[in-house]
């Protein structure tokens, strides 16, 4: 669910358009839809009503509790920051699931959740098996600029309270 860039969402989104004008079109396209939600529908429904297992699996579950935890957590402080490593690179899931839960929990406030820098920093990030020298890279902005104070781990997603010093 999650690689998928706007630009090309909007071509394709296009393209159907201009192809649903003619009669064909309307039939190759319910044919597109029903062969493309027979082969998907599995992996969608797999991701969505995961069981939670596995030591390197990421569900929706577990991006849910690791962003719970982060707003039970922050409760502690005035303001705080997030910084999230996915290995798609942009991370609109977790943005959404952070503006959702904010402002279900706090409103407009999202708990203290701000852009600027902040002493704390929640670091989260998901495994990144084919390129672990992405991961590494991206964390060395964090090795001598924070101390760890917490981790925890929600299948394959890490999520650090960092103090920055």
């Amino acid at each position: 669910m999650t690689g998928y860039y706007l630009p090309m969402i909007l071509l394709f989104a296009l393209g159907l358009g201009y192809i649903w004008e003619r009669d064909s079109g309307k039939i190759a396209i319910m044919l597109f839809f029903i062969t493309f939600f027979a082969l998907n529908g599995r992996l969608v429904r797999n991701y969505l009503n995961d069981d939670l297992k596995g030591p390197a699996y990421v569900s929706l579950g577990n991006e849910k509790m690791a962003v719970d935890w982060v707003y039970r957590d922050a409760v502690k402080f005035n303001e705080f920051n997030v910084d999230v490593y996915v290995p798609p690179v942009i991370p609109h899931a977790y943005d959404y699931l952070f503006l959702w839960q904010g402002t279900l929990r706090c409103g407009k406030s999202l708990c203290g959740k701000v852009d600027r820098r902040t002493e704390i920093v929640y670091v989260l990030f998901e495994q990144d098996p084919p390129h672990p020298e992405r991961l590494e890279i991206w964390f060395s902005k964090y090795s001598d600029s924070s101390v760890i104070e917490e981790e925890i781990r929600y299948g394959g997603i890490t999520v650090q309270r960092r103090r920055r010093i």
